[in-house]
């Protein structure tokens, strides 16, 4: 098994784990979508405090992957199926808003596991859990207004941006980081193991 495949398995086993799984194509979108939004935030921050050894990269490749399925779920809530064509239009739309937010969180990630292992985990989980967090938001802001024909700008995006980072900061406290990290090296040694 691959580190990509082994990565997708870890993140669907995270979600499972954090993902409320009382919620029915009954319960109301918004719910359903702040569901999907939370799990794949505490999923991106458990990958990016992954020691470096088990996955080599993981503050790049493996989060941008979770960041991505995620806007893909948020997507289907909408009943959208993401073509070539609308990834490219999203991705014009929210690319400018987040261009520079995820060139500075690569760095500060980078950075923390590099000079600062320890503390690094601390700090890196509500991180990338708020910028995921951030992430999902402004997908579900996009995916909103498109469903209702207004326009979505950079502008509207930006403008919550630092709003929404601080609420995901905050959540991020709810989690128990070493725990949840210590089940995500298990579930990850276990799959080394099936080999």
């Amino acid at each position: 098994m691959n580190k990509k495949e082994k990565v997708d398995r870890l993140s669907k086993f995270l979600y499972e784990e954090f993902a409320d799984s009382n919620l029915s194509e009954s319960d109301k979108r918004s719910d359903r979508v702040r569901n999907i939004i939370l799990a794949f935030s505490c999923v991106a921050a458990v990958v990016a405090i992954f020691p470096a050894w088990l996955i080599p990269g993981a503050d790049f490749w493996a989060i941008s992957s979770v960041q991505t399925l995620m806007g893909l779920k948020i997507a289907e809530q909408y009943g959208r199926s993401m073509d070539r064509k609308d990834l490219i239009h999203l991705l014009k739309t929210l690319g400018l808003a987040f261009g520079m937010g995820f060139l500075a969180q690569q760095a500060v990630l980078s950075a923390y596991r590099t000079f600062v292992p320890v503390l690094g985990a601390i700090t890196t989980f509500p991180l990338v859990f708020s910028a995921t967090y951030v992430i999902g938001k402004a997908f579900d802001y996009y995916f909103e207004h498109e469903d209702q024909d207004i326009e979505t700008t950079r502008k509207h995006i930006e403008s919550g941006i630092k709003k929404t980072f601080k609420e995901g900061k905050e959540l991020a406290k709810n989690f128990n980081i070493k725990e949840t990290k210590d089940k995500a090296v298990k579930f990850w040694k276990d799959l080394d193991n099936e080999n």
